[in-house]
């Protein structure tokens, strides 16, 4: 579990269903007619994957208890790095990892890797420009994927 000095105090961040209900009311993506699609745990994840700064602070909002301002994230990640000794590019992974050991983001993770790989079977089977591009996409998402046996099957402490 990651705990996180912010405004002061420490909060532990909690990776659990309450977390993924948050997740997927904020950063879900929508259909063509705009319904959510259930997804946000599994986009955090990847955005995390690719790096993406955003995705650092939206994961503590979901997992920590309270609101806090962007101030006071940023706050509290540059003071765990530097107080960790770890760089910017490990802390991605300290996150990615803990949501693989939730059993509830590492559903969503799987879930979408198993889509990703119909699609990919999918796009292979296309022989146009457009889905060359697009399975080049999915090849790279796939690539940020944990292997199975880094999920968890485990229940999780709450």
């Amino acid at each position: 579990m990651i705990t996180l000095k912010i405004k002061g105090t420490d909060h532990e961040l909690k990776f659990n269903l309450k977390a993924l209900f948050k997740a997927n009311q904020d950063f879900s993506t929508k259909d063509d007619e705009g319904d959510s699609l259930g997804n946000g745990g599994s986009q955090l994840y990847i955005q995390l994957g690719l790096g993406n700064d955003e995705a650092l602070a939206n994961v503590i909002r979901v997992t920590a208890k309270g609101k806090f301002s962007e101030d006071d994230i940023l706050d509290a990640i540059e003071n765990y790095i530097e107080e960790e000794g770890i760089t910017y590019d490990e802390f991605f992974e300290l996150f990615k990892r803990e949501m693989e050991q939730s059993r509830f983001f590492s559903k969503k993770i799987t879930d979408l890797k198993k889509t990703l790989e119909k699609q990919k079977i999918t796009l292979s089977n296309k022989d146009t420009d457009e889905a060359k591009e697009q399975l080049q996409g999915v090849e790279h998402i796939l690539s940020l994927m944990p292997q199975e046996k880094s999920l968890s099957l485990a229940p999780d402490t709450e």
